[in-house]
């Protein structure tokens, strides 16, 4: 990479950071059935993407204005998640499903379709019926990231999505098998450089947040090793309490649940300062690593064309189980900073993220 571009992306993931943390259809027949052959050969063959033949087929299908009904919500609203159970994720999607179920009177369910960065899931919700009974707990990647990575993307995430609830920020740590001989970060580092290349590193999936995080790592601490990527947290963080990879970067929800059966090990943190929720844990700057800060965020989202009163009816019930002292004391000790504000906060931190992550695009 060229001088240049590599100061680009230095001063990119820069304005990532501090805007991160300074902010704290119904179908046709023939055109869904050609959605769904379509991604069934994208499971089977593992693809990063849908291919664009999807958006042809989408554009075949008619989405029939949508009225609110009056007595919404009559039957259950099902929550995506779009990585598999286990990672941080899904664990404030549960969380967040079972109180927003007792307000609004109905069971909220989570279902989990993960794979290809989060789009497998998103897409779904994209095309369902805006009707309100079909919702997507997002986060960064398949939001912000996939616009520049994926460039058969099968959605616009701008156009597609009415952003309703910022639910939560999470930042990242970096987490060792406990048999790792490396107590510190910069014991780490060494470690790494001594076997340049052959340390396994478990992402949760290929240009997802925490790949791009350990590209950044890659390159400020001039190490190398090799990604095994997962379909998820989840798996991931598994095999790394077995033993069968060396580290992960992931957040940090997830570690300290892993890190609870004493088989892996939190190095750092990638916060300004040490966080509240786990004073214990150094910072990267701690261990000569400065800027080191990066994070991810979830949000409660509805297919664009979802009727305007039903959105404020999800949104409010959000609203409502995000101030709740119980459910942010609970997140806390998970690791997650909840959020909880009005729809414009979360379309702001979308329209940042996406201007932050734009030089993946330039490369």
């Amino acid at each position: 990479m060229p001088a240049s571009t590599k100061a680009t992306s230095r001063k990119s993931s820069a304005a990532i950071s501090c805007g991160f943390w300074a902010r704290f259809g119904a179908a046709n027949a023939l055109a869904e059935e050609a959605i769904m052959s379509l991604i069934t050969k994208y499971f089977r063959r593992g693809l990063a993407t849908v291919c664009g033949a999807v958006i042809g087929a989408s554009l075949l299908a008619v989405s029939p204005a949508v009225e609110a009904s009056p007595d919404f919500p009559a039957k259950p609203i099902r929550l995506i998640v779009a990585y598999p159970p286990g990672g941080s994720t899904d664990i404030t999607a549960r969380i967040v499903a079972e109180r927003m179920g007792a307000l609004l009177g109905t069971s909220v369910v989570v279902e989990n379709l993960g794979g290809a960065s989060g789009t497998i899931g998103a897409a779904k919700v994209a095309r369902t019926t805006p009707d309100g009974y079909e919702l997507l707990f997002g986060s960064s990647p398949e939001l912000t990231i996939t616009r520049f990575t994926n460039k058969g993307l099968p959605y616009d995430s701008l156009k597609d999505f009415t952003p309703l609830t910022l639910i939560a920020k999470v930042p990242y740590v970096l987490t060792v098998r406990d048999s790792l001989p490396a107590k510190t970060l910069s014991e780490f580092i060494a470690l790494a450089k001594e076997q340049q290349g052959k340390l396994t590193f478990a992402s949760t999936g290929v240009n997802t947040t925490a790949h791009l995080i350990s590209e950044v790592l890659k390159r400020d601490a001039d190490i190398d090793f090799l990604q095994v990527p997962y379909k998820g947290s989840g798996p991931g963080m598994m095999d790394l309490q077995a033993g069968h990879v060396d580290f992960t970067i992931d957040t940090l929800t997830a570690s300290m649940v892993a890190a609870q059966s004493g088989r892996v090990r939190i190095l750092a943190i990638a916060t300004p300062e040490r966080s509240e929720i786990a004073p214990e844990i150094p910072t990267f700057d701690e261990s000569g690593m400065p800027d080191f800060v990066r994070g991810t965020w979830f949000g409660i989202l509805a297919p664009a064309a979802t009727p305007d009163a039903v959105k404020e009816k999800i949104a409010k019930a959000a609203r409502e189980v995000m101030a709740s002292e119980d459910v942010r004391e609970t997140l806390r000790k998970r690791g997650v900073m909840a959020a909880g504000g009005p729809p414009q906060e979360f379309v702001d931190l979308i329209n940042s993220e996406i201007e932050g992550w734009s030089f993946l695009g330039k490369q």
